[in-house]
């Protein structure tokens, strides 16, 4: 009976250090999927080489200025994750330098329109909806434009990056989508479009305007939970729509020329899917594959927690837990892939020692954990694409930027 009770104090013990240890799990994504095992059928398995240019307190992904080494972020100084203000940041990601420009709220949301940055942001829960321009690739913020947003909205207000439409920029809020005049703030088009507004996206030939809608929220009963539709952006009026069968709302879009992409979730069963612009037709992944995930590389893991989108430069990026892909924009053709590598932490854990019976067991010491170093694309500049790793939300814990060198099918 001592040596079997010996020998479950030991295994008590063990999970005791495991626990303090701590093991390392990846990020979490931004969707969930059904489970597959590529294994290594698909090319670039490789990791490409990861180097960290620099950390800071980045309360979302920076948002880059095309043709230029400079991103934009929100940073905080406190790890506190209601920090309700922050600093307007440029960093450069060929030196890693940061240069903090003025005090916004740590909410803001950052969007380029046209060639420029702007600012969308409110000072308090009951201010007015403004939006300020960054002047040109500094740090200074140019007058603010008041949004003609009911000051009592506290949803959430989407804008869309990309070109202007005439001097307007296009937001949503609700049921429906503004289009607003940058400069002045005028109304110039209003458009409900029956259910909650997930997200927007503009066209980068300015001519359309995409929208997710949330339609179990308007409708429980309804076939499909989400609809997509593809707007005029000129006029406000609906070309086209589509519905997506999926449990869980939200989708998010990614418009490129000639289409859409729309990741979303469900369940165990989220994906992204290209949709062709006129008419929203779908387009089908890559020949010998049934599913857009299937182009990426995982080092035989198991895709788990679904896969996201991102457009840098002339690539798109699909990304999952332990891999990812570029494709051509515009229609998912595999180009170069890779799975994340993995880095080893050391940990010191505190003692905790056990008596029993006379003797002393200690679970205390040096943990070794390997993570997952994946990272998220936000600039391409120079042969190198730049990526966020370790990102929380509201500036919760420190963020680093990462180098990738990428082959030359994915610049």
């Amino acid at each position: 009976m001592r040596i079997a009770g010996i020998a479950l104090l030991i295994a008590v013990a063990a999970v005791i250090a495991a626990t303090i240890g701590g093991g390392g799990t990846p990020r979490a994504s931004r969707g969930d999927t059904s489970g597959r095992q590529p294994g290594q059928s698909v090319p670039g398995i490789r990791p490409w080489t990861v180097t960290a240019v620099i950390e800071a307190r980045l309360v979302n992904t920076p948002i880059a200025l095309p043709s230029s080494p400079f991103a934009y972020g929100i940073t905080v100084a406190s790890t506190s994750p209601t920090s309700l203000w922050g600093r307007l940041s440029r960093i450069d990601v060929a030196t890693g330098h940061i240069a903090l420009g003025p005090k916004v709220p740590s909410y803001s949301q950052l969007f380029t329109l046209g060639g420029s940055l702007e600012v969308l942001s409110r000072a308090s829960a009951n201010a007015q909806w403004i939006i300020r321009p960054v002047i040109g690739h500094g740090t200074s913020l140019g007058g603010a434009t008041v949004l003609p947003i009911p000051t009592s909205a506290s949803g959430v207000v989407s804008v869309s990056d990309g070109p202007a439409v005439g001097h307007g920029v296009w937001l949503s809020y609700g049921n429906s989508v503004f289009l607003v005049n940058a400069s002045t703030g005028t109304l110039m088009r209003r458009e409900n479009l029956g259910a909650n507004v997930a997200s927007i996206s503009m066209d980068p030939t300015g001519r359309l305007l995409y929208a997710a809608l949330d339609e179990l929220m308007a409708h429980p009963t309804a076939r499909v939970a989400t609809v997509i539709d593809e707007l005029d952006a000129r006029t406000g009026r609906v070309l086209a729509h589509v519905g997506i069968e999926f449990t869980l709302g939200g989708a998010n879009l990614e418009a490129v020329r000639g289409g859409v992409w729309v990741s979303y979730r469900g369940g165990m069963m989220g994906t992204a899917q290209l949709l062709r612009a006129s008419g929203l037709a779908m387009v089908q992944p890559p020949s010998g594959s049934a599913r857009r995930d299937e182009t990426i590389p995982t080092m035989g893991a198991e895709i788990t927690m679904g896969i996201w989108t991102a457009q840098v430069g002339s690539m798109f990026w699909l990304q999952a837990s332990f891999g990812t892909s570029c494709v051509a924009p515009s229609s998912g053709a595999f180009r170069a892939g890779t799975a994340y590598p993995t880095r080893t932490e050391t940990s010191v854990s505190k003692d905790q020692s056990v008596k029993w019976d006379g003797h002393l067991f200690s679970s205390g010491g040096i943990a070794h954990t390997k993570t997952t170093l994946s990272w998220d694309p936000f600039a391409s500049w120079n042969g190198h694409v730049y990526a966020t790793n370790g990102l929380a939300d509201s500036g919760s814990a420190s963020t680093e930027v990462l180098s990738v060198t990428v082959p030359s099918v994915c610049r």
